[in-house]
């Protein structure tokens, strides 16, 4: 018998070996990814079969539409491009004629998604969506009205408009029944757009020269900062899923291996975080020199250092009867609760401050008409003050939820206190460190500095536990989860990065993701109900806003508008991440870090 014969695996080896792949892999998958995803999912059962079939269809069109954005130079490289008037020169100014019919198609299933939605949501929420509609069909079929000779075309194009308000005033206290008014509200939006549509096609036909799409372009980016929301909240779900996936990981390990696994598996990964870390601060070293890095990394010291602060405070302040506990799973839904308000605090003020130098610019022209003397100067003045304003507003933001950390603090929710409190430390002390500020000398650019304190940070923890023979199996599975999360937010540069090999479509990659993520976690929120937001209410809203978002988006990715494809195409996404995500991650850091030997575990 040779020695490859005595060494062959038998059956019962075979079937062993089998069994652990499958703990390992499909029975982990299946009692932790699985598990976690289908309570986040939109649980459709219970509503009528007409209604499901509408919210798939919206589903459907959303995946496929992602698809459209990981592949959207192919509407380019399928169909004829047309030069796209009044755009922004270079290769933007060529359209995929395919583009147009596909978007104005989006563009009206999104906004009857939503118009349901408002239909019988809270009088507040029904009047903006109404108006925001309007607003956006009074803009697009405006040039209709104008260029149809006679009463009809101007009759019929303002019937239309009046259709969707008087719907809503004949609806407003009667029983929903969505699928007549979803059915009601398709026909008239897609009448609306498609008579603006044909109006501006005729006039392509008789001068000859596509103004369409100029227009059409021109409409679209107006409302591009309805989208900007939602792709801030995209980096909510990115921290979300690093959470997440990390817990999946360290959940596989603590179940299907021995207890002791989690030893020899904590040891490698921290070794191969703590060899990349110092790797890349020895090439910063040499790109530049050992004074400018020290600078930049005792300023990337003080975020590690903050959210330590922060968390002691909270934990330190006097714990009444009525204080809410401070865990992890409160901190995650407390970041997941608050972080959707934040972003609508950033935003708001920009359309606001928006409006409001277009106002006074109108006025400013008319009263210079009619004043020959006005000064200049003064006008000037005050269009200069609300830029400013628009600059100093985030100041204000972040002192503003600082103080409502305080407020969160004395009424005992500690779990909101630490997020609140955690973001504002954060950026209050990036805008110290910023360009101009008092701070600017230890500015750091890049998320490589703070990792590095990190993964250095969780080093010296788990070496002074082990030395003091405190670091327990439990211990030793929470620091494996903090520093697989440090490992999995460095993945984010790989995935915004437009020369990675996988992901190389200006950051999209990220976007994409995150908008599949957030589908498959909504579920939490669509599947509730109140009277001011009933249950199909909720999934006819998020559709619509969602399907108006990734529209917009494939509309900048594919026709390259130099302008804005940075922005949407991933910037926005990585900014929502480091303004309202990594917050709530490094709350969790300090939350893990801070309990009992043998705590509440991993997840």
């Amino acid at each position: 018998m040779t020695i490859f014969q005595r060494i062959r695996p038998t059956r019962t080896t075979l079937a062993t070996l089998v069994g652990l792949l499958w703990a390992l892999s499909f029975g982990a998958a299946r009692d932790f990814v699985w598990a976690d995803l289908r309570t986040g999912m939109v649980d459709l059962r219970g509503l009528p079969r007409v209604t499901r079939v509408l919210v798939w269809l919206g589903f459907l069109l959303r995946f496929a539409m992602v698809g459209a954005l990981i592949f959207n130079d192919l509407w380019r490289a399928e169909f004829e491009l047309l030069p796209l008037y009044a755009g922004t020169p270079g290769r933007g100014e060529l359209i995929p004629l395919a583009l147009v019919p596909a978007t104005l198609f989006l563009l009206t299933m999104a906004w009857t998604f939503a118009l349901a939605g408002a239909l019988h949501s809270h009088w507040l929420l029904r009047l903006v969506v109404l108006g925001l509609y309007m607003f956006v069909a009074t803009t697009w079929t405006g040039i209709s009205a104008q260029g149809r000779s006679g009463l009809l075309g101007p009759l019929l194009v303002w019937g239309l408009l009046v259709a969707v308000p008087f719907f809503f005033v004949l609806r407003w206290r009667r029983r929903a029944r969505p699928i007549a008014e979803f059915v009601f509200l398709l026909l008239v939006v897609a009448a609306t757009f498609a008579l603006a549509q044909a109006q501006a096609v005729t006039l392509w036909r008789i001068s000859g020269v596509p103004l369409v799409l100029g227009s059409l372009n021109t409409n679209v980016l107006a409302f591009s900062g309805l989208a900007m929301p939602f792709l801030l909240l995209i980096g909510m779900d990115i921290a979300g899923f690093v959470q997440q996936a990390a817990g999946w990981v360290t959940g596989i390990i603590a179940t299907r291996l021995t207890r002791w696994a989690v030893y020899p598996v904590l040891l490698a990964l921290l070794g191969w975080r703590l060899r990349d870390v110092v790797s890349e601060t020895l090439t910063l070293i040499q790109e530049s020199s050992l004074r400018a890095v020290a600078a930049s990394y005792m300023g990337a010291l003080g975020v590690p250092l903050l959210v330590g602060l922060a968390w002691w405070f909270v934990s330190r302040w006097r714990k009444g009867a009525a204080a809410t506990p401070l865990t992890t799973e409160g901190i995650t839904e407390a970041g997941e609760k608050n972080a959707p308000w934040l972003i609508l605090a950033f935003q708001g003020y920009q359309v606001v401050s928006l409006v409001l130098l277009v106002l006074f610019g109108a006025v400013g022209a008319i009263a210079i008409i009619f004043l020959e003397d006005l000064p200049l100067a003064q006008v000037q003045k005050v269009a200069t003050q609300l830029v400013v304003g628009q600059l100093y507003w985030p100041i204000v933001i972040k002192v503003v939820a600082l103080a409502v950390a305080f407020w969160f603090l004395r009424r005992e929710w500690r779990a909101p206190a630490l997020y609140l409190g955690t973001f504002a430390a954060m950026q209050l002390w990036f805008e110290l460190a910023a360009p101009g500020r008092p701070l600017a000398n230890i500015a750091w650019r890049g998320a490589g500095p703070v990792d590095f304190w990190w993964v250095v940070i969780l080093a010296l923890i788990g070496l002074f536990w082990l030395l003091r023979r405190e670091l327990t199996a439990a211990r030793a599975g929470r620091l494996l989860l903090i520093v697989l999360m440090t490992a999995l937010l460095r993945q984010t540069d790989f995935i915004s990065d437009p020369f990675s090999p996988f992901f190389g479509f200006a950051g999209i990659g990220l976007v994409a993701f995150g908008i599949v993520w957030d589908a498959l976690t909504i579920g939490s929120w669509a599947n509730a109900s109140s009277p001011a937001l009933p249950r199909v209410s909720r999934i006819f809203l998020y559709l619509g806003y969602v399907l108006f978002t990734v529209t917009i988006v494939n509309w900048v990715l594919t026709t390259h508008n130099l302008s804005y494809v940075e922005t949407f195409g991933g910037e926005l996404s990585l900014g929502g991440l480091g303004l309202f995500g990594k917050p709530m991650l490094y709350a969790v850091f300090a939350a893990l870090l801070a309990q009992p030997p043998e705590g509440e575990g991993t997840r």
